[in-house]
């Protein structure tokens, strides 16, 4: 079912820009009989529950978004006790693995089945394994994610050496690489966005994102490049620091991190960092309108069953709007994102309510753009209407 899927998506909706979506969702849970229950992070909760969490690969390619592959994170102490793990039927070799090898897993299986990404996109959980950046690194993938305030790095490379250190006194001196003494030490990123000379008094330049779901926003960003920490305390390879804020909250701060080329744009990098919330979209939509938390099992294979035809749900919907959009022309007669209002023919005009609501979610828009607007991400007009590189503001 899940290959099905994916098939699906790669024969009658993969469009570029293609972007892959790594998220994770919870459901809070009573009792210890279901698989990969126990006290952990709720993100919908906010807070330390119980209950279970799967991991998801989503995708968004142009305006349709939808979830590919899902997993059971089963915890460390559910692998420990094998008899509660048979009892709730999880196979012998199904061991416990942190969620970012989940992740890589269904990027993996994606990839095998023809699916490409133009970029993948993920939040800190994930942004925070080095051994996870690298390897979609090492395959060629793009990628851009969002890291906290306290991540550690130089905005300029410090100087490193492999002299040998004898400054231990006695015993024999080390060779591995360090720190040339003198150099200055890695920052907090809020601490560089305030005290950094060339970040700081860097203007902060504006640009327009339209989202059909959210309508336009306005954000107001800086880029420059950023080395991060590694393990060893050492500078990483050089990546694209993205430090960006919405007009109508100027005091909250996001960070982005991309292994881009320098050359790219910074309206795409800001928009791919952005795209996440589609994950999201489907997250909210499923669990409230498809059935995604309506289980009740302590079954593991009935438990990803069940993640899996919540999956194919949308697509299913997709194809019965097709068919009668073949029988009856016409667009959705509802009210777009920016007020404008359609033919009050067609499917969602004539058909249930349900057929409304997911022709207006999951139908796909052309691609071509009216004549006189931006697409999304474009930067802001100047005062005479022509499209400049952004505007800059103190």
């Amino acid at each position: 079912m899940r290959d099905r899927v994916q098939q699906i998506v790669v024969a009658e909706h993969f469009l570029h820009p293609t972007i892959g979506l790594i998220d994770e969702t919870s459901f809070a849970k009573k009792g210890d009989q279901s698989p990969g229950v126990q006290r952990q992070w709720c993100g919908h909760l906010g807070k330390v529950e119980n209950g279970v969490v799967t991991v998801h690969l989503g995708i968004a390619s142009g305006d349709f978004p939808c979830l590919l592959d899902a997993d059971l994170f089963r915890p460390q102490s559910w692998d420990d006790d094998r008899k509660r793990c048979q009892a709730a039927v999880i196979p012998d070799d199904i061991v416990y693995r942190p969620k970012w090898r989940i992740a890589v897993e269904h990027y993996d299986r994606a990839v095998a089945h023809g699916l490409r990404f133009d970029w993948l996109t993920f939040d800190e959980g994930y942004g925070r394994k080095p051994e996870f950046l690298r390897e979609r690194t090492a395959r060629g993938q793009q990628w851009v994610v969002e890291v906290p305030k306290n991540e550690y790095g130089w905005r300029t490379k410090p100087r490193v050496t492999n002299r040998e250190d004898r400054s231990g006194g006695r015993g024999r001196p080390r060779k591995a690489p360090r720190l040339v003494s003198g150099q200055r030490p890695a920052r907090r990123l809020d601490e560089m966005l305030t005290r950094d000379a060339k970040l700081r008094d860097q203007d902060w330049v504006s640009f327009r994102l339209d989202d059909r779901d959210h309508g336009p926003s306005v954000w107001e960003v800086k880029r420059v490049t950023f080395y991060p920490t590694q393990t060893e305390g050492l500078p990483a390879e050089p990546l694209q620091l993205v430090v960006a804020r919405h007009t109508l909250d100027p005091g909250g701060r996001k960070f982005f991190l991309s292994n881009a080329p320098a050359g790219t744009s910074t309206a795409t990098l800001l928009r791919v960092a952005l795209t996440r919330h589609r994950v999201e979209q489907c997250f909210r939509v499923q669990k409230s309108e498809l059935g995604m938390d309506h289980f009740e099992m302590r079954n593991d294979v009935g438990r990803m069953r069940h993640l899996h035809l919540t999956a194919v749900r949308p697509l299913f919907l997709m194809r019965a709007v097709e068919r009668r959009r073949g029988e009856k022309s016409g667009l959705d007669g509802g009210a777009g994102p920016h007020g404008d209002h359609g033919s009050t023919h067609g499917p969602a005009a004539n058909g249930s309510g349900v057929e409304k609501k997911y022709w207006r979610r999951w139908s796909r828009k052309s691609n071509t753009t009216r004549k006189g607007t931006r697409n999304r991400g474009d930067p802001m007009p100047n005062k005479q209407g022509s499209v400049s590189e952004g505007r800059a503001s103190s």
